[in-house]
């Protein structure tokens, strides 16, 4: 298997992401990775955003070439190949040590992304069409060893009855069917009893199945499975064929899973199903399938917030700041009144929504707001780049004085935003001040400067997993 490594958001040309592959293979690949949104085809003369722009003079280009960016970060597999691409604020040469390290921050972030995707039910693996095209195989795969891991093979019980046996004494057969011998107070006794016991059966067709599919399927991405340290299963020795044939395999599934009610097995169940059909329907042009995720911003968002323990969905009573007040730290911020010119009638709409507000003294009423901002600011002493914009940063500061009308004391207000690095300690970077604002409520209010602060990542991804 050929396995490339790219970094999100950083332009490539055709020459560079398809190195000593046929045109063929090219076409055939770049045509999946397009109708997926993986990638995004840019012209050199439009499309370019002020982050390309700064790039585009370190690509050699010819002319009449075609730029392309990954808007992806995890893990491509397309038939015999495979594409990584890493989030960009991991600095080149921690991703060059990636393969001679094991891709160890490789599987911390797909770890992270799979924990997202869960949370937010985002992780698929199949259309709601099962006669769809539309099928990811790795994740289906992760999804039946991490079952299987945890919960074992399928198994349906059976009922062994038995002489003397261990399990629970069946009264009724054993009067009926055993001779009954009377003591000196004529009390029948029973020489011999039958016992009901349960068991798993062993060659029950759903256990077999199961078995097949995860051996067969762990074949198909090992070299994937390798490069995430997941243990291959190989359990089965049978075929297909050994089961009948498709349509006689799904009546026998469906049966099952209209028996069941335990949901686990139904999700097992509807597993092998999908499985099953994907093998019957396959088809080469499309065999593609991914781990990971198109906007990685909403996982650092997520990420800052779980980590932080963001309080402004919580109640003010459950956050100790109020002994009555039932509404949350964003309900009470104040809403926009729209009002009719004729006839006065008010309505209320949605109003400003901070991404994290923590409490961090309930005593003192005092509160931290921040904005999990996934950016590569850039901060020298020749100028700034990747910094958050004007409107973000009005934003910040109407937020704080939102809570301060409501007497609040702000005690920190900051921009949070990943950082490549190892230690535990967060990065102090800069602060950005607007003077406007501080000749409008210099009499009320000081408004102090929001800080940019750097999150070391891998801290944070291991605290998140934690949670």
């Amino acid at each position: 298997m050929k396995i490339k490594i790219f970094k999100e958001n950083r332009l490539y040309s055709i020459k560079d992401i398809f190195k000593d592959y046929t045109l063929e293979e090219q076409d055939k690949i770049l045509k999946s990775l397009m109708e997926l949104k993986l990638i995004k085809k840019l012209s050199k003369n439009s499309d370019l955003e002020l982050e390309d722009l700064l790039d585009i003079d370190k690509i050699k280009l010819d002319k009449g070439d075609i730029l392309y960016k990954f808007i992806y970060v995890g893990m491509i597999s397309i038939e015999d190949n495979s594409f990584i691409i890493y989030p960009k604020y991991l600095k080149d040469e921690t991703i060059e040590k990636e393969r001679i390290n094991n891709y160890i921050k490789l599987k911390e972030i797909l770890k992270v992304i799979r924990k997202y995707n869960k949370s937010k039910e985002q992780e698929q693996f199949f259309s709601s069409d099962y006669d769809s095209s539309t099928f990811n195989l790795i994740t289906l795969v992760l999804e039946l060893l991490e079952d299987y891991y945890q919960n074992g093979l399928y198994f349906n019980e059976e009922r062994i009855i038995e002489l003397n046996g261990e399990g629970e004494i069946l009264w009724n057969k054993t009067i009926n069917e055993n001779i009954a011998y009377f003591n000196a107070s004529k009390k029948p006794i029973y020489l011999d009893f039958y016992t009901s016991n349960s068991q798993i059966n062993e060659e029950d067709f759903f256990r077999r199945l199961h078995s097949y599919i995860l051996t067969d399927s762990c074949k198909k991405v090992e070299t994937l499975l390798n490069i995430l340290d997941i243990e291959v299963v190989n359990i089965s020795t049978q075929d297909l064929e050994d089961f009948g044939d498709t349509d006689y395999i799904l009546y026998r599934l469906n049966l099952e899973e209209n028996r069941q009610f335990i949901t686990r097995k139904k999700k097992v169940l509807e597993m092998l199903k999908v499985y099953i059909l994907k093998k019957e329907n396959s088809n080469k042009d499309n065999n593609i399938s991914f781990v990971g995720v198109n906007a990685f911003n909403l996982v650092w968002e997520e990420v800052c917030s779980i980590v932080l323990n963001n309080s402004l969905n919580k109640n003010l009573k459950e956050l100790s700041l109020s002994s009555d007040d039932n509404r949350t730290l964003l309900e009470i911020i104040d809403k926009p009144k729209w009002r009719d010119r004729l006839s006065r009638i008010e309505f209320e709409k949605d109003t400003l929504k901070p991404d994290i507000v923590v409490v961090s003294n309930p005593l003192n009423k005092e509160l931290e707001i921040y904005d999990a901002k996934y950016y590569n600011i850039d901060f020298t002493d020749k100028g700034l780049k990747g910094q958050p914009g004007i409107a973000d940063i009005i934003k910040q500061y109407v937020y704080e004085l939102a809570y301060f009308k409501k007497g609040f004391n702000i005690i920190k207000n900051s921009f949070l935003m990943p950082i490549d690095s190892e230690t535990e300690s967060d990065l102090y970077l800069c602060e950005v001040d607007l003077e406007i604002f501080h000749i409008l409520f210099e009499n009320d209010y000081k408004l102090k400067p929001i800080e940019i602060i750097l999150k070391p990542c891998s801290y944070m991804y291991q605290k998140y997993l934690k949670k």
